[in-house]
């Protein structure tokens, strides 16, 4: 985030799964990283948006 805010913009993008959204069969430690990826991207979406940071994930599926 520093580079970013230095520079006065940028882009994360986050590798989640569809495991992150609707559970999934990979076990437990996947699915709840992969929740707090979601969770992790959300916020940084929310708090660094008024200053042109944007935070995406990608959610690969079946």
């Amino acid at each position: 985030m520093p580079l970013f805010l230095e520079s006065g913009s940028g882009t994360v993008i986050n590798i989640a799964s569809i495991s992150g959204f609707q559970g999934g069969r990979a076990g437990a430690a996947y699915t709840a990283s992969k929740h707090a990826i979601i969770g992790l991207t959300k916020n940084i979406g929310y708090q660094y948006a008024d200053k042109n940071i944007r935070c995406n994930a990608i959610a690969p599926g079946e």
